[in-house]
């Protein structure tokens, strides 16, 4: 008497996924909890930040940037396109927007 083994497939681990929402509330938790505030800059590092900004505006310097979005920490790297003074924003050559309070620092090659 030989039977052979009938495997359920997927419906054994039904029951483990029975909570609606259970997959996206754990994913929203992770990302809330990774989020951070914006750092403050000090003097100094504002200062660095203005002279690497005027030094790369005026040879056409390719910069990366560091900058806060969204609770995390975001970099990006361009030439600066032009700096938008009315909605004091920084325009990159890959068309990137980056607002002036969101930069933490700005590095040279």
């Amino acid at each position: 008497m030989s039977e052979t083994y009938v495997d359920r497939g997927m419906v054994k681990w039904q029951p483990f996924d029975s909570l609606v929402g259970y997959r996206s509330m754990l994913g929203e938790l992770k990302q809330t909890l990774g989020q951070k505030q914006k750092a403050s800059l000090c003097d100094d590092a504002f200062d660095m930040l203005e002279y690497n900004l005027q030094q790369a505006l005026a040879e056409g310097l390719e910069i990366e940037v560091h900058y806060h979005q969204s609770g995390y920490t975001r970099v990006t790297s361009g030439t600066i396109r032009r700096i938008d003074p009315l909605f004091k924003t920084m325009v990159l050559s890959t068309g990137e927007r980056i607002k002036a309070d969101d930069v933490l620092a700005l590095m040279l090659p």
